[in-house]
């Protein structure tokens, strides 16, 4: 089967995706998705009204694809499939062009982002098979199908000598380094081992921000504690000593991941849906702290792997982090292994 595949970016996550289509015998071709510049459809911004406006005056989803069509010569060839992952840039220019081109061509779609963050009830109405991570969007309509992100199999051998008792990667954001400085006093007192390392992407504050960071400073302090401590990080002051600026690469999250007993998971805000650590470790067969109260919903995970805490206000639970994990509490996540996961996209 040939795949158009036009894919979010973000951590290079879609290659893995790319190459189990390819292993599995697909043609792939890839266009990697973007952003577009005062898209509405954002939920959170400024001047979203004015935006609105200005997107539909300039049409800018039809703009976006006829150059890309005009460049790419890629898009002119013959598809079986359409695979998107978010999509954010389609728009009914490119499908209607797709059509005319492949008469037959089925659509499928699939996000890792929840609708809270981004509209993506307007794709809806051009794709045969709609998949979302988001356990609410899915309840929420019927259009969306749940299928959490998908898990590599690890190469490592469980059998390593545990080194950390609580492992986190992260990047800044939704008031993550807020988390850490809450609970890494209480890490220390009861004598954890730890690896935590929270990745700076930005490298500056915008004016903008620089403005409502000394405004809510001043202001509000207590009741923006976390978007203060975001930007601080951001302009180098860390506290609590976790500031990286290196992606880690999946083998080497991997290696770290294998060597802790318990792994620390904090999701977006407004988010119902696992992150791609959540998954991991129900693969890995580790426990889970996390601060997403909705992972009690999800009826394939065993409860006795994971362990919810408050954001606002963590406990970290020691008994739960040194404590072995029985073999009856392992989630069995098969059906997330990303052969079997790319399969259901297929289907």
């Amino acid at each position: 089967m040939k795949i158009l595949f036009i894919a979010n970016p973000h951590l290079d996550l879609y290659k893995d995706i790319e190459a189990e289509l390819q292993k599995q015998g697909h043609e792939v071709v890839t266009i990697t998705d973007k952003i577009l510049k005062i898209d509405p459809f954002y939920k959170s911004g400024n001047f979203l009204f004015l935006k609105k406006i200005l997107f539909s005056i300039s049409n800018v989803h039809t703009s976006f694809w006829k150059r890309i069509i005009r460049i790419n010569a890629h898009l002119s060839e013959r598809y079986d499939l359409l695979l998107a992952l978010s999509g954010s840039s389609i728009g009914e220019y490119l499908i209607k062009y797709l059509e005319a081109k492949n008469p037959n061509i089925r659509k499928v779609l699939y996000t890792w982002d929840s609708c809270n963050y981004y509209n993506f009830n307007r794709l809806v109405q051009w794709f045969d098979k709609c998949y979302t991570f988001d356990l609410l969007d899915a309840q929420e309509s019927t259009h969306w199908k749940l299928l959490p992100i998908y898990y590599i199999p690890s190469t490592l051998s469980h059998a390593v000598q545990k080194k950390y008792d609580l492992f986190c990667i992260g990047t800044n954001h939704d008031g993550r380094y807020t988390l850490l400085k809450r609970i890494m006093p209480q890490l220390i007192d009861n004598k954890l081992k730890f690896y935590i390392k929270l990745v700076e992407l930005r490298n500056s504050v915008p004016l903008k921000s620089k403005l409502k960071y000394f405004f809510k400073k001043y202001l509000s302090p207590i009741e923006n504690e976390e978007f203060l401590d975001e930007m601080e990080f951001v302009m180098g002051n860390d506290e609590i000593g976790v500031a990286s600026d290196e992606i880690v690469n999946h083998d080497e999250y991997d290696r770290y991941s294998n060597m802790s007993n318990c792994i620390l998971d904090s999701q977006r805000e407004g988010q119902s849906g696992l992150t791609a650590r959540f998954v991991w470790a129900l693969a890995n067969g580790q426990k889970i702290i996390t601060t997403n109260k909705y992972v009690v919903d999800y009826a394939f995970i065993n409860a006795g792997q994971v362990c919810i805490i408050d954001k606002m206000n963590p406990v970290v639970p020691v008994d739960f982090v040194k404590s072995p994990l029985c073999e009856e509490n392992v989630t069995d996540v098969t059906f997330l292994r990303i052969d079997n996961w790319v399969k259901e996209l297929l289907a």
